[in-house]
């Protein structure tokens, strides 16, 4: 049965669509190099109108199929039902952009998009944490990281603030102390990759900064890296997945095997005209003298060499998919560092392990 047009959104629908845009990044601000208004994810029109729409009622549909209201008072829809519904919907191969038209929401247009990012952040959408009653002090804690055999680690910046790494939203941030103006932007618009393409020069203004250095990386790892290490060493350490682009995982030894970046490195870049891939080394001098680095190879206008970290609007790399997939139903500890479990992909991993494994978060 298809998903009722004239359906109203429940108070449920309306509180998980909040939660959804609350986990999205930040709309890009208005400029020449915005990308468009979000509208709804193209896809091929077969004539089969019927393969977009859900294989069945949602709890929050109004409505029989004779058009009279055969369903409860919305205020009896659970969030965990309309959870329920969703895995059903993906377990049956629906595609996640089909699933967002028919709950009445879109992607940017131009915006990559991965399925297993898109249902990843829809599911989030319903994850609740609940503390468990059996760890209350800090020696349950070590307790239960004693006993654990294969601990996936969450890291978010947290965990580099000590090391001295600029961040960017701080008094002292990256975004304060820049000279936008200067440079023909604003200040949340260079960490979309449609307005990079357009004006990569905001980006390789502050780039230096981050850039690894010529002998090896620019920042030493904190204790809480070290600590990452000690979990590899005791052979505890699942994966560690990181949103961290400062490559201090590497720097403490943890293997390339155990970490995950999820929001890619400085350690290559790619022309984003002919995909070339170059190391570090072939761009430094360009990015310490704040320039540019344009492709030799392909000559091209477009040919901007750009580092390998992720933008809001590229898709995640496909060993993040990859190793979470392998991991979701080994792992017998989640260990969240440094995280505040706002955004995705952090906050959609959690979602993705046993209902029963524990969960430590440590942050501030």
């Amino acid at each position: 049965m298809n998903l009722p047009s004239n359906a109203p959104p429940s108070k449920k629908q309306r509180a998980s669509d909040d939660e959804y845009e609350q986990a999205s990044p930040p709309p890009a601000p208005t400029s020449p190099f915005s990308t468009a208004d979000p509208k709804p994810l193209d896809r091929a029109d077969d004539g089969d109108s019927s393969a977009a729409m859900p294989t069945s009622v949602p709890p929050f549909a109004v409505g029989g199929a004779d058009g009279s209201d055969s369903s409860s008072d919305e205020s009896d829809v659970t969030e965990e039902a309309f959870m329920s519904w969703l895995v059903d919907q993906k377990k049956a191969g629906m595609e996640a952009g089909q699933m967002l038209d028919a709950l009445g929401l879109g992607v940017s247009e131009g915006v990559a998009v991965d399925d297993d990012e898109l249902w990843e952040a829809m599911l989030s959408m319903g994850i609740r944490l609940i503390r468990p009653s059996n760890v209350n002090t800090l020696q349950d804690v070590a307790a239960l990281l004693q006993s654990s055999k294969k601990i996936v680690v969450l890291a978010g910046a947290g965990i580099s603030v000590s090391c001295g790494i600029p961040d960017f939203r701080s008094e002292n941030g990256i975004y304060s102390v820049r000279d936008w103006e200067s440079t023909g932007a604003t200040k949340l618009a260079f960490d979309y990759i449609e307005f990079f393409r357009s004006n990569p020069r905001p980006f390789f203004a502050f780039a230096k900064e981050l850039f690894p250095k010529s002998s090896g990386f620019t920042f030493v790892p904190s204790r809480s890296h070290y600590f990452l290490k000690l979990l590899e060493d005791k052979g505890k350490l699942l994966r560690i997945y990181s949103q961290n682009i400062d490559m201090l995982e590497h720097a403490a030894g943890i293997s390339h095997e155990r970490s995950v970046l999820c929001h890619g490195s400085f350690a290559t870049a790619t022309c984003l005209s002919c995909k070339r891939m170059y190391p570090n080394d072939a761009i430094r001098e360009d990015v310490l003298r704040q320039q540019v680095p344009m492709c030799q190879a392909c000559n091209s206008p477009d040919g901007i060499i750009k580092p390998d970290i992720v933008f809001f609007g590229e898709s995640l790399p496909r060993r993040f998919h990859d190793s979470i997939k392998s991991d979701e139903g080994e792992a017998d500890l989640v260990l969240v560092m440094g995280s505040s479990l706002k955004v995705n992909p952090v906050r959609s991993i959690v979602g993705r392990f046993q209902k029963d494994t524990p969960m430590i978060l440590i942050n501030r």
